[in-house]
């Protein structure tokens, strides 16, 4: 029986310390696991410097469409209108007739300065080959003739002269009757220096003196005939009829346009933009409009260096592209570039982070990832300016990995290794 007893006691002894080694191995292997440092395997990057260029930030803002030309069409004559031909919204032609002016007062004038070229031309055919008895006789008549007009037109000019003064009559009246009279005096001289030629009373009169008065009677001939062109009011541009100020039976003046017409060739917007704004704005700055979800585009016209007295801002023009369907006084969404900087210092804008709103990238020095915070700037859609914090020298890291923070061991590999890495893994996937 004891010796039973002594063989039980070290079997539960060999029992005891197989346990206890069960416990402890694992946590010696695990703490030695903990003091051993774990090898991380080099994180493959890709690296550049930064670039220089200009950088652009654009603005959203509010603009008015106007016709690249507005023309107000001023008659260059007084008188009743006896027709209008085009009404607001009418598209016109340059060279068509908006409207007429009545030439009941050109007409008169006209037949006089013919009758004056005739008698002037008689004189030169009588310069140039003599005279006859017919022809004194015929001289004669035409002096009497236009002696009678003179007097009549001169009548008429005292008479209206005392209705005008009285307000009887108009202003236009007036200027008509001393019109006929101007031109009846001038028949009757032409017609007595034609009879003085013809019977010798005018001593040393050449051929080149009855050429001169003949050009002279042409000349009034052709300033009547302009009058009476100006009767028919033209469109000076082909456009759109914006406005129209008369009617039948108005009276048109020089003083007043007839119709306002918009040029629809080329639309310009305008728009407003701060001191700063303007001053980083210049000619040939591309624009982007937009009405109604569509799109058009344009660019700078013209950068004011003038407050508007009334907004406190600058005048900003710009023309648009395409744009027939614009009306004139619509309100349009403006894109416009509004800050800008050359040769600055720029990035990907992927390769900057931000820690607690501060950004930093990484560079890559002696093998290894640091961290560097940078200031920014100006930044696009696809780059961001860096003000300071990198270098033109700086390896750039730009390639991301949840993996890479700073510190972190890098691999430099090309773009060509990574493209075969990427094939060489998507051909084992599949």
């Amino acid at each position: 029986m004891k010796s039973k007893k002594k063989i039980v006691i070290p079997l539960v002894i060999l029992v005891i310390l197989g346990i206890a080694a069960a416990i402890a191995i694992p946590r010696i292997l695990e703490a030695a696991n903990k003091e051993a440092p774990e090898l991380e395997a080099p994180v493959n990057i890709s690296v550049d410097t930064p670039g220089v260029g200009e950088i652009t930030q654009q603005t959203q803002l509010t603009g008015t469409v106007e016709p690249g030309e507005i023309v107000y069409t001023m008659p260059k004559m007084s008188g009743e209108i006896i027709a209008t031909n085009f009404e607001v919204g009418d598209t016109v032609k340059a060279g068509d007739v908006l409207c007429e002016i009545s030439d009941e007062s050109i007409q008169p004038q006209i037949d006089q300065a013919r009758a004056g070229v005739s008698l002037a031309q008689t004189n030169v055919d009588m310069v140039n080959g003599g005279s006859t008895e017919q022809q004194i006789n015929q001289l004669k008549a035409s002096l009497e003739s236009a002696k009678i007009t003179m007097d009549d037109a001169e009548l008429t000019l005292q008479r209206t002269q005392e209705l005008f003064d009285a307000g009887a009559v108009s202003q236009q009246n007036l200027e008509q009757a001393q019109k006929g009279y101007d031109m009846a005096k001038l028949q009757y001289d032409s017609a007595q220096q034609a009879y003085d030629l013809t019977t010798g009373k005018v001593v040393g009169e050449n051929l080149a003196a009855a050429k001169a008065q003949l050009k002279q009677a042409q000349t009034s001939l052709a300033a009547a005939r302009q009058q009476l062109e100006y009767t028919k009011v033209t469109a000076p541009i082909s456009g759109v009829i914006e406005k129209k100020n008369v009617n039948v039976h108005d009276m048109a003046s020089p003083q007043n346009a007839v119709y306002v017409i918009s040029s629809k060739d080329q639309m310009v917007v305008k728009f407003y933009v701060s001191e700063n704004n303007m001053k980083n704005m210049k000619y040939g700055d591309p624009l982007t409009v937009e009405k109604g979800g569509k799109t058009y585009q344009g660019s700078v016209l013209e950068v004011s260096t003038m407050v508007d007295s009334n907004t406190g801002l600058f005048l900003v023009k710009g023309s648009i592209q395409d744009a027939q369907d614009l009306y004139t006084g619509s309100t349009v969404k403006v894109t416009a570039t509004t800050q800008r900087v050359e040769n600055a210092m720029v990035v990907p804008l992927d390769v900057v982070y931000y820690q607690s709103g501060k950004p930093y990238v990484y560079v890559m020095e002696e093998g290894a990832a640091k961290r560097v915070f940078v200031e920014t700037g100006l930044f696009d859609d696809a780059q961001i300016q860096i003000t300071s914090g990198l270098t033109q020298d700086s390896y750039l890291i730009t390639t991301w990995s949840s993996q890479l923070k700073d510190g972190s061991k890098v691999n430099l590999v090309s773009e060509e290794t990574e493209s075969t890495a990427s094939s060489t893994v998507s051909g084992e996937e599949s």
